[in-house]
């Protein structure tokens, strides 16, 4: 009988995720020992067993050792099995599109920004395009009829710009890109319309006027050369009538 002095195992640890399962192998020394069998086992069936093949199958999130042991000889080695959960996650970048500002009556929008999603997670996860009121969204690289499938630390893009024609105001919004299995990131929109600067124009050929005084007026209400009332001779009847605009104006003579 050839004895059997130890056993070696493939690996001295094994980091999985729930529901996967990886074999590992155990090298008996000498390959001529008479008895070459060895026995498994798991420190923590629910974490991760193990049958007698050595196939590893994470259960649950934990960690668990799995213990090789010869039958010849009882003798011994171990593998430490980490066990994580499954993460269906996504994030964006930028997480913020900042468009500034535009006069009213814009005829071309600001130009489009491009974000980025990527796959944070463990799993898989199918992307869907978002959608927006005041914002046209372009897909990009990686997306396919409106969706991208990612993997583990996948990518996809797509593009965002604000629509012509929006009023005057603040037209911010949260962009929401959904993902399978509960995925979700936000993007904060930001872009606003202004009124269009005003240049004042006053009609000189024309006198406004009030009791007291006399000016040019421009079409928002604004007063230029405001000047009071003078000229001609008030009577016991009537009033003086200005000389330069022709309003009566003051009390009778």
């Amino acid at each position: 009988a050839v004895p059997v002095p130890g056993v070696e195992l493939s690996e001295d640890r094994l980091d999985l995720i729930e529901g996967e399962a990886e074999t590992l192998t155990a090298a008996v020394a000498p390959d001529t020992a008479t008895d070459t069998r060895v026995t498994w086992a798991s420190s923590d069936p629910d974490v991760a067993a193990v049958g007698q093949d050595g196939a590893v199958t994470a259960n649950a999130p934990g960690e668990a050792t799995i213990t090789v042991t010869t039958a010849d000889g009882a003798f011994t080695d171990h593998c430490t099995v980490t066990v994580s959960a499954k993460s269906y996650q996504i994030s964006a970048a930028p997480s913020a599109l900042n468009f500034s500002s535009a006069e009213e009556g814009y005829l071309e929008a600001p130009a489009a920004q491009t974000v980025t999603v990527t796959n944070a997670g463990n799993q898989s996860v199918t992307v869907t395009l978002p959608t927006s009121t005041n914002y046209t969204i372009t897909a990009s690289t990686g997306f396919t009829n409106g969706t991208a499938t990612l993997a583990p630390n996948g990518t996809a893009q797509f593009s965002v710009r604000p629509n012509t024609g929006l009023g005057v105001g603040v037209h911010d919004a949260v962009l929401t890109i959904s993902g399978s299995n509960g995925a979700s990131t936000e993007v904060a929109l930001y872009f606003t319309v202004t009124e269009t600067a005003h240049t004042h124009s006053y009609n000189t050929a024309v006198w406004v006027s009030d009791g007291t005084s006399h000016w040019h007026a421009c079409s928002c209400g604004a007063k230029e050369n405001v000047t009071a009332h003078s000229g001609g001779t008030a009577t016991c009847l009537e009033q003086a009538e200005c000389t330069i605009c022709g309003t009566a104006y003051g009390a009778l003579g």
